[in-house]
This record gives structure tokens, sequence and C-alpha cells, in this order.
């Protein structure tokens, strides 16, 4: 009875209540995530948070739009996942067990300008490639690319090429405590 919701600032980014304060200290070596059987700390998760959140911007991805996460647990899906939060970019998370007629759905109604698809995945987005609106402007997958339906007008990638390069370090775009920071379907 005597629990508090703790005061939240106006403008913040969940990313540095989850990540940063965690890297000072003791903390920075505890177990973040495991996943395959290998262990990230907070400060090397941090790292690829940042990284995925620089090139999810590098790509021109602007605070705000959607991004749809179609993958699987891995580093890769979770550091894009969280990168973009800590972008200011809303992830929008589904199963990757939906079949290609809902991704279809998804995407439109989203209206999501970034897919994040794991490679195996990349039958389904084929199935539907003469159907995908003009919004979604870039596709990022988790593994090969070489099976992405090919689009004039989209950048398609791998997320390795996607964070190559790019700091270890990102200022955390500020939200306002009332902004949606990600978002889920239900099945």
């Amino acid at each position: 009875r005597a629990y508090r919701d703790p005061e939240v600032p106006e403008y913040f980014n969940p990313t540095t209540l989850l990540l940063d304060r965690n890297t000072g200290g003791a903390t920075a070596r505890k177990t973040a995530l495991i996943v395959d059987g290998d262990a990230y700390d907070y400060a090397a998760l941090l790292r690829h948070v940042c990284r995925a959140a620089a090139g999810l911007t590098g790509l021109g991805i602007e605070p705000g739009s959607r991004m749809l996460m179609f993958g699987t647990d891995s580093l890769e899906y979770v550091a894009t996942w969280l990168g973009a939060i800590r972008a200011g970019i809303v992830p929008v998370v589904i199963s990757d067990a939906y079949k290609a007629a809902n991704l279809l759905y998804f995407i439109r109604d989203t209206a999501a300008k970034t897919l994040f698809i794991d490679a195996e995945q990349l039958d389904k987005l084929s199935e539907i490639a003469a159907e995908l609106p003009w919004t979604l402007k870039n596709v990022i997958v988790r593994g090969d690319p070489a099976a992405a339906p090919e689009s004039g007008d989209r950048h398609t990638l791998s997320q390795g090429e996607m964070v190559e390069g790019h700091p270890d370090s990102f200022a955390p775009v500020p939200l306002h405590r009332n902004d949606i920071p990600y978002m889920f379907y239900s099945g």
C-alpha cells in the first residue's frame, strides 16, 4: 500500500533507464542479455544498441517513424529494437510466425518506412513484393539479404552492413513521457 509509481521525467529515453544507468560501476559487467548461449553485459549491449541507432539514423529514418520488426530473438534483433527506441524510431514487434498476407497487412497498417526481417523470412516478403506500399523505404535483413526482392526505390541491406563503421556511442533522442516508444501487436 505504500508503493508509489516513480516520477517519470517529462522528457527522457527509455534506453537510458534500461542501459545507460547500468553501465557505470559494478553493474556494467553484469549480464544484460543471453542469446544463443552468448552473454552480453550492459556495457557491450549498449555499444551494440548505439551502433544500431546510428545505423538507422544513417539511413535517414526520422524519429517518430515506424519500423516493423519481423524476426526471431537474436543480438541483432534486440540491438536494432532498442537502437530504434534510442533514435526515437518506433519499433513495431510482430511474431515471425505470421504468413505473407499478414506481413503485408502489418506493413500497410503501421505505414512502416522500415522493415527488419530475418533472412529465413525473405520468401514471405518475396510473395508480397508486388503489393508492398511505396512508403516502405528500407529493408534490414538479419543475415544475407541476397534473396530479398529487388526494388529500385527501396534500400535493402544486412543488419551487419547497417551498423558497420558506426560509433559505440549515440546520444539518446529525448521522448516525451506520453510518447509511444514501441508497439506490439498481440496474436
